[in-house]
Protein backbone atom coordinates (compact mmCIF):
# COMPACT_ATOMS: atom_id res chain seq x y z
CA UNK A 1 0.00 0.00 0.00
CA UNK A 2 1.06 3.11 -0.48
CA UNK A 3 -0.12 7.45 0.48
CA UNK A 4 0.91 10.25 -1.72
CA UNK A 5 1.20 13.08 -0.04
CA UNK A 6 1.80 16.89 -0.18
CA UNK A 7 2.67 17.66 2.96
CA UNK A 8 4.09 15.89 5.86
CA UNK A 9 4.67 16.82 9.56
CA UNK A 10 6.69 15.42 12.65
CA UNK A 11 4.78 16.14 15.70
CA UNK A 12 5.93 16.21 18.82
CA UNK A 13 3.50 13.60 20.08
CA UNK A 14 3.83 9.98 22.33
CA UNK A 15 1.14 8.46 20.13
CA UNK A 16 1.48 10.26 16.60
CA UNK A 17 4.68 9.28 14.87
CA UNK A 18 4.17 11.30 11.58
CA UNK A 19 1.64 13.04 9.67
CA UNK A 20 1.07 12.99 5.80
CA UNK A 21 -1.48 15.13 4.09
CA UNK A 22 -2.13 15.32 0.30
CA UNK A 23 -4.74 18.42 -0.76
CA UNK A 24 -4.85 17.07 -4.25
CA UNK A 25 -7.35 14.95 -3.00
CA UNK A 26 -8.28 15.57 0.48
CA UNK A 27 -7.20 13.00 2.04
CA UNK A 28 -4.68 12.54 5.81
CA UNK A 29 -2.95 9.54 6.61
CA UNK A 30 -1.28 9.31 10.44
CA UNK A 31 1.51 6.99 11.35
CA UNK A 32 0.95 5.49 15.06
CA UNK A 33 4.20 4.95 16.87
CA UNK A 34 2.40 1.31 16.95
CA UNK A 35 3.17 1.02 13.71
CA UNK A 36 -0.17 1.56 12.19
CA UNK A 37 -1.63 3.79 9.75
CA UNK A 38 -4.57 5.00 9.42
CA UNK A 39 -6.24 7.12 6.22
CA UNK A 40 -8.92 9.69 6.57
CA UNK A 41 -10.74 10.98 3.75
CA UNK A 42 -12.88 14.20 3.19
CA UNK A 43 -9.71 16.21 5.03
CA UNK A 44 -9.42 19.84 3.78
CA UNK A 45 -6.60 22.11 3.55
CA UNK A 46 -8.11 24.34 6.30
CA UNK A 47 -8.28 20.94 8.66
CA UNK A 48 -4.43 20.42 7.59
CA UNK A 49 -3.94 24.09 9.00
CA UNK A 50 -6.22 23.76 11.92
CA UNK A 51 -3.98 20.50 13.13
CA UNK A 52 -0.24 21.93 11.62
CA UNK A 53 -1.32 25.43 14.37
CA UNK A 54 -2.71 22.95 17.52
CA UNK A 55 -0.85 23.17 20.25
CA UNK A 56 -1.62 19.29 21.14
CA UNK A 57 -1.83 17.46 17.72
CA UNK A 58 -2.78 14.14 19.66
CA UNK A 59 -5.27 16.58 21.64
CA UNK A 60 -6.63 17.71 17.92
CA UNK A 61 -6.77 13.87 16.89
CA UNK A 62 -8.76 12.97 19.17
CA UNK A 63 -11.22 15.54 19.43
CA UNK A 64 -11.28 16.73 15.87
CA UNK A 65 -10.03 13.81 13.41
CA UNK A 66 -11.11 10.61 14.81
CA UNK A 67 -14.37 9.39 14.66
CA UNK A 68 -15.43 12.48 12.79
CA UNK A 69 -13.93 11.85 9.15
CA UNK A 70 -14.42 8.58 7.25
CA UNK A 71 -11.56 5.99 8.30
CA UNK A 72 -9.39 3.63 6.52
CA UNK A 73 -6.86 1.58 8.43
CA UNK A 74 -4.02 0.43 6.58
CA UNK A 75 -1.58 -0.85 8.28
CA UNK A 76 1.94 -0.89 8.58
CA UNK A 77 3.61 -1.53 5.27
CA UNK A 78 2.73 1.30 4.24
CA UNK A 79 5.36 3.38 1.40
CA UNK A 80 4.74 7.48 1.47
CA UNK A 81 5.38 8.90 -1.66
CA UNK A 82 6.05 13.17 -1.95
CA UNK A 83 3.99 13.93 -5.09
CA UNK A 84 3.42 18.09 -5.97
CA UNK A 85 0.39 20.28 -5.41
CA UNK A 86 -1.65 21.16 -7.86
CA UNK A 87 -4.23 24.25 -7.61
CA UNK A 88 -7.37 23.56 -9.42
CA UNK A 89 -9.49 26.92 -10.09
CA UNK A 90 -13.11 25.70 -9.21
CA UNK A 91 -15.46 27.99 -10.45
CA UNK A 92 -18.87 27.61 -8.99
CA UNK A 93 -21.74 29.19 -10.91
CA UNK A 94 -24.69 30.72 -9.72
CA UNK A 95 -27.44 30.65 -12.54
CA UNK A 96 -29.59 33.82 -10.69
CA UNK A 97 -25.79 35.81 -10.01
CA UNK A 98 -25.46 39.12 -12.32
CA UNK A 99 -23.32 38.75 -15.07
CA UNK A 100 -19.10 38.42 -14.26
CA UNK A 101 -17.33 41.58 -15.23
CA UNK A 102 -13.67 41.01 -15.76
CA UNK A 103 -11.08 43.52 -16.02
CA UNK A 104 -7.55 42.55 -17.36
CA UNK A 105 -4.29 44.84 -16.73
CA UNK A 106 -1.70 44.21 -19.22
CA UNK A 107 1.88 46.16 -18.88
CA UNK A 108 3.98 45.52 -22.06
CA UNK A 109 5.45 49.37 -22.58
CA UNK A 110 3.46 49.97 -25.57
CA UNK A 111 5.29 47.81 -27.80
CA UNK A 112 2.22 46.40 -29.76
CA UNK A 113 3.86 42.92 -30.32
CA UNK A 114 4.05 42.31 -26.62
CA UNK A 115 0.25 43.26 -26.74
CA UNK A 116 -0.58 40.72 -29.18
CA UNK A 117 1.55 37.89 -27.18
CA UNK A 118 0.31 38.81 -23.87
CA UNK A 119 -3.51 38.97 -25.11
CA UNK A 120 -2.90 35.56 -26.90
CA UNK A 121 -1.83 33.78 -23.89
CA UNK A 122 -5.13 35.90 -22.14
CA UNK A 123 -7.33 34.06 -24.74
CA UNK A 124 -7.60 30.07 -23.68
CA UNK A 125 -8.25 30.72 -20.16
CA UNK A 126 -10.73 33.87 -20.76
CA UNK A 127 -12.76 31.54 -23.00
CA UNK A 128 -12.63 28.75 -20.44
CA UNK A 129 -14.29 31.41 -17.82
CA UNK A 130 -16.60 31.80 -20.41
CA UNK A 131 -17.48 28.41 -21.27
CA UNK A 132 -18.05 28.09 -17.57
CA UNK A 133 -20.29 30.69 -17.12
Amino acid sequence: MHFDYTHAMVPKSSALEMLYFNMNDSTLAIKFWSGATIKYTGFGSEDWDNLFNAMSKGAYYNQRIKGVFDSQHLGSGVVFHAVEKTEELDLIVNENASPLNVTINIYVNGNPEAIAKAVERLAPSIRAVQRRV
